[in-house]
């Protein structure tokens, strides 16, 4: 068995490129992550040190991105690692390392954003109206046949 699981909790550092391949979405960005800045043991300060992940999506989820997320969104991604090789212009081998995403949250406040989410469709009737309260559940006495024994707590164990 393995696991190939990333887990990363970051800002947007520029807009998500968005295009269409071969009838579908695909969205690229690179998300940022930093490590606080702290005192080591030997009194020596670390400073803040950024970190930049390749993150793609496909399909429904680069639609989502292309609509709402935009620099600077506070995002939760969840992906797995996939690295590839290609051969630039120069002739040059190049390696890339990109996490694909698997499932997304924006953290961003609505408030913080508010331009960037549409306004939800107002409801044209209360949802619930169609369901009327349930009866009350029928007490002992009032269902035919029924004889409650006596206490059971009252019968002595064998």
């Amino acid at each position: 068995m393995s696991v190939n699981k990333i887990l990363l909790l970051g800002n947007l550092g520029s807009e998500p490129d968005v295009r269409e391949v071969n009838g579908g979405k695909i969205a690229k960005f690179r998300l940022a992550t930093t490590d606080r800045a702290y005192t080591n043991k030997q009194g020596v300060q670390v400073p803040e040190q950024t970190q930049w992940h390749s993150c793609i999506a496909f399909g429904k989820q680069a639609d989502i991105i292309s609509q709402f997320i935009h620099r600077g969104t506070k995002l939760f991604v969840e992906g797995k690692m996939k690295y590839g090789k290609y051969t630039d212009n120069q002739g040059i081998e190049r390696w890339t390392a990109d996490v694909i995403i698997d499932n997304f949250e924006i953290l961003t406040p609505k408030s913080d954003n508010q331009q960037n989410y549409p306004a939800p469709p107002a409801p044209a009737r209360d949802p619930l109206q169609d369901f009327a309260p349930a009866p009350p559940a029928p007490t002992a006495k009032e269902i035919p046949g029924y004889n409650p024994p006596g206490n059971l707590w009252d019968d002595p164990l064998p």
